[in-house]
C-alpha cells in the first residue's frame, strides 16, 4: 500500500514538474521494479486464510468498479467524463492476469502432497519441481522488457496465456516427474512475462485518474488466485482417485486463462507502443475507443498522441547519449524521494528473510524445517 501511494503521489503531483520523457522512464522503471519484486517475494501463500476473505475480495472488486464509475463521472477537464465499454473490458481482462500468477504458484503446495507419494520423490526432486516456476519467472521477467518493445504488450500477454494453457496440459497428462518439471517451467515463463507486461499495459492504456486504482487491483487478483488455489487443493484432496485429483487442480487453473485467451484478442494494443513504432493513426483510434468518441474524448486522445510523439522525438535526440535512467531520476528532486522510498520498501522486505520461512512452510510442507527452527532456539 505504501509503495502504491508513493508512486501515485509522484505520478499525480511531483511528475507535473518533469518533462514527458522523464515521466515515461520513471513509470517504466517503477513498474519493472514492482513486477520483479513480486517474483522475489517467493510467491508466498497462506493456506489457512480466514473464512471471510472471499467476501472481502468480492466487496473490494464491487467497490473498485463503483468508484471507477464515480471517478470518471467526477473528472476534470483533463480526464474522460464516462467509462466506455472498451475501458471496462480492458480493465477486466488485464487485471484477470493476476489470478493465474497467484493460483499456479500456490496450487503446488497442495498438489505436492499427492505427487510426492505417487512418484516417490526425494527432497531434491521436490525442490526442483517447486522452485522451477519461480526460477523461470524471474528470468523471463527480466527478459520481458525486451519482448514488450519488440512485439508489443498485447502479443506478450497472449503468448503468456498460451504458455499457461500448454503448461496445464503438460502437467495434467504427465506420467513422470520430468514432465511435471517441464509444465512448471512453462508456467514460470508465463508468470514472468505477464507480471512485467500487464502493469505497464494498464498504465499506458487507462486514463491517469484511475491508473493507480487499476494497478492496485492486479496484486489483489494475485491474492484471490492464492486463496482459490488453497480452496481447490483442500477440496480435491478428498477425491478417492488421487491420480486424478492433483491433475484436476492444475487443469482448473487454466479455465480463467482460457477465457482470457479468447477475450484478449479483441483488446487494443498499447497506444504507447504503437506510437513508438510509428502507427500514429492506430494509436489515435485506440485512445478514442478508450476515452470515448465525444469531443472531449477526441481532444484528450489527440493530446496524448502529441505527448507521446514528443517523448519519441526526445528519445531519438538523446539516442547517442548513453546515461543510466536511474541516475537521471535520482538527480531529479521530484522523483528521487519517492523512488528511493519505494525501492527501499521492497528491498528491506526481501532482506527480512520472511519469504524463506513462508516458502519452506507453504511450498514444500517441510516438517524438517520446523524441526530445524525448534532445535536452533533450543
Amino acid at each position: 500500500v505504501v509503495w502504491c501511494c508513493c508512486v501515485r503521489r509522484v505520478s499525480e503531483s511531483g511528475l507535473q514538474q518533469l518533462n514527458e520523457i522523464t515521466i515515461f522512464k520513471f513509470e517504466s522503471l517503477t513498474s519493472r521494479f514492482y513486477s520483479i519484486s513480486i517474483l522475489l517475494q517467493g510467491f508466498r501463500s497462506e493456506v489457512l486464510f480466514p473464512s471471510p476473505l472471499p467476501l472481502i475480495l468480492l466487496l473490494v472488486l464491487v467497490i473498485f468498479f463503483f468508484n471507477l464509475h464515480l471517478l470518471m463521472m467526477d473528472s476534470d477537464e483533463m480526464t474522460p467524463t464516462k467509462t466506455t465499454p472498451t475501458l471496462i473490458f480492458l480493465c477486466v481482462m488485464a487485471i484477470m492476469g493476476g489470478f493465474p500468477i497467484g493460483y499456479f504458484t500456490t496450487i503446488i503446495s497442495g498438489a505436492m502432497l499427492i505427487i510426492q507419494s505417487q512418484f516417490l520423490l526425494d527432497d531434491q526432486w521436490l525442490q526442483i519441481i517447486v522452485s522451477t516456476t519461480v526460477a523461470a519467472a524471474a528470468i523471463f521477467a527480466l527478459l520481458g522488457g525486451w519482448f514488450n518493445q519488440r512485439i508489443g504488450r498485447k502479443k506478450v500477454i497472449l503468448v503468456s496465456c498460451l504458455f499457461y494453457i500448454i503448461g496445464c496440459i503438460v502437467i495434467s497428462v504427465a506420467t513422470n516427474k520430468e514432465a511435471i518439471v517441464a509444465g512448471r517451467f512453462l508456467h514460470g515463463i508465463a508468470i514472468g512475462l505477464s507480471s512485467c507486461t500487464i502493469p505497464p499495459y494498464l498504465a499506458e492504456c487507462v486514463p491517469t485518474n484511475i491508473r493507480g486504482r487499476l494497478l492496485i487491483m492486479f496484486p489483489v487478483l494475485i491474492a484471490f488466485g492464492q486463496w482459490a488455489a488453497c480452496i481447490f487443493a483442500a477440496s480435491l484432496s478428498y477425491l478417492r482417485d488421487k491420480n486424478c485429483s492433483w491433475r484436476i487442480m492444475f487443469g482448473i487453473g487454466g479455465i480463467p486463462v482460457l477465457i482470457k485467451l479468447f477475450g484478449f484478442p479483441f483488446m487494443p494494443e498499447s497506444p504507447r507502443w504503437l506510437v513508438s513504432k510509428g502507427y500514429i493513426d492506430e494509436a489515435f483510434k485506440v485512445l478514442k475507443s478508450i476515452y470515448g468518441k465525444t469531443d472531449k474524448g477526441i481532444a484528450l486522445a489527440q493530446m496524448n498522441i502529441n505527448s507521446m510523439t514528443e517523448v519519441d522525438h526526445a528519445e531519438e535526440s538523446h539516442a547517442g547519449k548513453r546515461e543510466c535512467i536511474l541516475f537521471k531520476l535520482l538527480r531529479n528532486r521530484a522523483s528521487r524521494k519517492a523512488l528511493i522510498v519505494g525501492c527501499a520498501l521492497q528491498i528491506f522486505q526481501q532482506l527480512s528473510a520472511v519469504n524463506v520461512v513462508m516458502q519452506e512452510k507453504y511450498y514444500y510442507n517441510n516438517d524438517d524445517f520446523s524441526f530445524v527452527i525448534v532445535n536452533f532456539f533450543n
